[in-house]
């Protein structure tokens, strides 16, 4: 965490004090309009938020020497959230702390002035350590914290654990059993019943290192459930590492995507791990990831497909953050709003 934010979020400061030293040499070593990014008619920030539903998931504050994340490793609740509103962002996901009731983290969410963005569950299956009837009832206590915190839309996922075949072999679809992906489907369904049946509606989000990781799998899913209680939330950033076009599988389920999670990709370290050059871990420490704009994800053609009638939520996460974790939060709310385009000019397809 960046000790210095204070002289930061100071009124009046230029470009460089606002970005922090670390952030304004990213833009400054990439070129003048290195915020700018290449997409067509940029909104003013203000009319960015009114137009697209942005949050910032905290991830980075979590982030390990080893290339995994550790919840204990963020700040307390309160500073946590006053970072995410100094950087420039208006909502965070439903990440209610174990020790608080969710009226707690709704309340310290307002005192911070921040929104409810959709949060996020886990799933595991029974041989990974957890009971179906344990699952349900955490999909239960999840809705209703969402239902508490004003927010009916939830990512669901399944699990990464650090012992998974596809942890050690990250983005190629190891390990695939198709009875284990039809019983996935089927929990699927069952999750997202009880979800609905509690005024939440799930999104699917896929992972690398998860048993939803490539397109097919995906799909699979998606076509078994039905659209009625079930959305799509991708995750770019993980789409692309496994060799999806995001924009593609996006406009295919347009009218089922109900958020988005943004994250950039160093292209060249996501080909590699193709290649079996090592792990999951292995790529996160050499820096597959890093902040909207300046990796290797087209990210306009994912907002061009999202088009001017989307009205969910984008999700800015940086599991492990190349600058500094409070500048690297600024940098990537100042460029999304520098490059969100106005959804009234987005072109047809």
């Amino acid at each position: 965490m960046n000790e210095s934010k204070e002289e930061h979020m100071a009124a009046g400061f230029g470009r460089r004090n606002f970005l922090g030293a670390s952030a304004f040499a990213a833009i400054t070593a990439t070129g003048t309009h290195a915020l700018a990014g290449n997409c067509p008619d940029r909104p003013e920030s203000s009319e960015a938020r009114n137009r697209w539903k942005m949050a910032l998931n905290p991830i980075q504050w979590m982030a390990t020497p080893d290339g995994w994340i550790d919840p204990r490793l963020l700040p307390p609740l309160g500073e946590l959230l006053n970072l995410v509103k100094s950087a420039g962002f208006n909502a965070v996901p439903v990440a209610v702390p174990g020790d608080i009731s969710a009226q707690e983290f709704r309340s310290a969410l307002a005192q911070a002035d921040l929104e409810a963005a959709p949060g996020y569950l886990s799933i595991r299956l029974p041989e990974e350590g957890r009971s179906q009837k344990t699952t349900l009832e955490l999909v239960k206590q999840a809705a209703e914290q969402h239902v508490v915190c004003g927010q009916d839309r939830m990512f669901v996922s399944m699990s990464q654990l650090k012992s998974a075949p596809r942890v050690a072999v990250p983005a190629q679809g190891v390990a695939f059993d198709l009875a284990r992906l039809e019983r996935i489907a089927k929990l699927m369904d069952q999750i997202a019943h009880v979800l609905v049946a509690e005024g939440v509606r799930p999104a699917l989000h896929q992972h690398v290192g998860g048993w939803i990781e490539t397109e097919s799998e995906v799909r699979q899913v998606l076509d078994y459930v039905s659209p009625a209680i079930l959305d799509f939330g991708p995750d770019v950033g993980h789409l692309y590492w496994a060799g999806v076009d995001p924009a593609m599988i996006i406009r295919d389920y347009h009218d089922r995507v109900a958020g988005v999670h943004i994250k950039d990709v160093r292209g060249a370290i996501a080909r590699s791990s193709h290649q079996g050059t090592g792990t999951y871990q292995d790529a996160v420490k050499s820096g597959i990831w890093i902040e909207p704009g300046r990796g290797d994800l087209d990210l306009a053609a994912v907002f061009k497909a999202l088009g001017e009638d989307f009205s969910g939520w984008l999700v800015v996460e940086n599991d492990r953050a190349d600058l500094p974790v409070w500048e690297s939060a600024v940098f990537s709310s100042a460029w999304m709003n520098m490059n969100l385009p106005s959804r009234a000019q987005l072109p047809d397809e």
